[in-house]
């Protein structure tokens, strides 16, 4: 078969995507990937917030992702924080704030025409699911416990965020590389009467968009800007000075002008993607220091504002002159500066910046840097003051610096910081984040996978909690062996086998990794399971051995056909005791 143009750019991209990213994965799926990354690439997701959107698998009523994205920048599943019934607002979740779905389907082949059974199957999934069918009736359809988690998730969170009158959006891919002479009259009447059902269901108040893309519809998705930008303007030319590759902007900006970068258009919603790398968390207006600010910026005096406050500090990829004093700062950072920044944008959404300090300025810095080395000599040079707890306070702490250094010897890339890795060309399948790595050491060596799974950030609130999990004296060799074990679990989990006994990744995967890793240490007694795995001892799961330590797990779990009765058992003490139980005495016997 002769390949169009665009095809054969298509076909080149996806395999070199495919091998970097996800080289064992089958074409089928590998392109599911592909074509999700695409269609999420407007937003600033990490990779696990791309996964938790993930649905494709048997029965997933031709959903392949239904990704629920709040503010551009986070990602909604079952997983997040104070997802209750609830309708109270989601805190911290301002008024306008943008709510996007998207649902993507894809196929893989080239040839032929466009797959109008998928097409079919997923005008009639969205139907229901916007219909506001009950769970119980779309399991029934049958709807996979992965769509009815998200389809839960999203309902949920949907119901929150009406007080906020949010900016909605629902948009559909889908995504085949043929040749576009091959998309027909028919197949684009039904993607418009799937528009239609989807507005019908929604109203005018949702901007919703089915996105019917052949190879050249993808290729022109490929190439869509995926910076992020934003303007800010001076109050006066800024001094800029260069250092070699290198350069910075040193100047004053208004109250106003910096409130309208950080801002997200007209409204009064944050741009959360200019925070991701800052090592600390907003403490609030009430603590002293920005009790302070917010003080002054409501009172006048003879003193101008940025006399009295340190300023922000922008590390951005390039930087270019518009005019009148306005730069464009591409995929800008704020690594200090997030207190006096949220401070103001409190203040200005309580109406008590005086008119004369809004008018008034701050010093901020603008380092174009693209050396990870270097931005993160300015990122600690910058946050030296007194810490705050979070996971990413941890970032910069030594024995994280010596992780991330010797998992890459080992092939992984070892994500302190949000972003870390969005200008190297590393694979996405072999990146790991600071809790996800937490998350799999709770549920191996502490044997606490219901922690892993539904509170993994507890652990990390108090400094024991963290020299517990990451513990100065661990052999390093033991990281890599946990992540080894973790990605045979997830490979697992989409098998033959684990299908038949569940299709509920996100309660299984820590569960069956603490026994499996329990099974391996060999011992009968539960305190000396951690000393063995910390001297890295453990060898790598067999299929069998996987199988055998699922069908343990459910023979505990029972029939509990209610996600919430199961997920409830996923979070509890009592079956982490009674599959920790049952695995000790399996290694008791001969």
């Amino acid at each position: 078969m002769a390949l169009t143009q665009s095809q054969e750019v298509v076909k080149f991209k996806f395999e070199e995507f495919k091998k970097l990213h996800f080289p064992t994965l089958s074409d089928g799926l590998a392109f599911m990937q592909f074509a999700t990354s695409l269609a999420l690439a407007q937003f600033q997701l990490s990779e696990p917030d791309i996964q938790a959107g993930i649905t494709e698998g048997p029965h997933d009523g031709g959903i392949d992702g239904f990704h629920i994205i709040v503010n551009q920048t986070e990602a909604v599943s079952q997983a997040t924080s104070g997802l209750s019934r609830v309708k109270t607002a989601p805190a911290g979740v301002a008024k306008n704030v943008p709510f996007d779905i998207v649902v993507v389907q894809s196929k893989s082949t080239m040839d032929g025409a466009l797959d109008g059974k998928a097409l079919q199957e997923l005008h009639g999934s969205l139907n229901r699911i916007l219909s506001n069918e009950s769970l119980a009736d779309l399991r029934t359809y049958p709807l996979n416990e992965k769509v009815i988690s998200q389809v839960d998730a999203y309902r949920r969170y949907r119901s929150k965020l009406v007080s906020l009158d949010p900016i909605r959006s629902f948009t559909v891919y889908l995504m085949q590389p043929i040749a576009d002479t091959k998309l027909t009259q028919p197949d684009k009447r039904r993607a418009g009467d799937l528009k239609k059902m989807i507005e019908g269901h929604l109203g005018s108040s949702t901007k919703v968009a089915v996105e019917l893309l052949t190879a050249d519809g993808i290729e022109k998705l490929r190439n869509a800007p995926r910076d992020v930008e934003g303007i800010l303007k001076f109050a006066s030319k800024p001094l800029d000075e260069k250092h070699g590759k290198s350069s910075a902007l040193l100047g004053l900006v208004t109250v106003g002008d910096l409130l309208s970068f950080v801002r997200r258009g007209k409204t009064a919603v944050l741009r959360d993607e200019f925070f991701t790398t800052n090592v600390r968390e907003f403490a609030g207006s009430s603590t002293p220091v920005n009790a302070a600010i917010r003080n002054t910026l409501s009172t006048n005096s003879d003193t101008a504002f940025w006399w009295m406050n340190n300023g922000v500090t922008i590390i951005v990829d390039r930087v270019a002159y518009q005019s009148d004093s306005s730069w464009l700062l591409v995929n800008p950072q704020i690594v200090n500066g997030l207190q006096t920044t949220n401070v103001i944008h409190e203040a200005a959404n309580d109406s008590v910046i005086t008119s004369k300090r809004r008018k008034e300025s701050l010093l901020v810095r603008v380092i174009s840097e693209l050396d990870p080395k270097l931005r993160e000599s300015v990122i600690q040079g910058t946050n030296n003051q007194t810490q705050v707890n979070s996971v990413q306070l941890y970032a910069n702490d030594s024995r994280q610096l010596e992780i991330e250094t010797f998992l890459e010897t080992k092939g992984w890339f070892y994500e302190r910081r949000r972003w870390q890795y969005r200008n190297r060309k590393v694979s996405r399948s072999r990146i790991r984040s600071i809790l996800e790595l937490a998350q799999v050491i709770i549920a191996a060596v502490l044997l606490e996978p219901e922690t892993a799974r539904a509170r993994p950030r507890d652990r990390l609130k108090t400094e024991a909690g963290y020299r517990r999990v990451f513990s100065d004296t661990v052999d390093m060799a033991v990281y890599t062996k946990l992540l080894d074990m973790q990605v045979q679990v997830e490979k697992y989990l989409t098998s033959a086998a684990a299908l038949a006994i569940s299709n509920d990744p996100t309660n299984d995967r820590f569960f069956i990794l603490a026994g499996v890793a329990l099974r391996l240490s060999g011992v009968k007694a539960k305190a000396d399971h951690t000393p063995v795995v910390l001297k890295a001892r453990l060898t790598t799961p067999t299929d069998a051995m996987l199988e055998d330590v699922h069908k343990r797990l459910y023979a505990l779990v029972g029939a509990k056909k209610d996600k919430k009765e199961r997920d409830n058992a996923f979070k509890s003490l009592a079956l982490r005791d009674q599959l920790v139980n049952d695995i000790l005495s399996w290694n008791g016997k001969p």
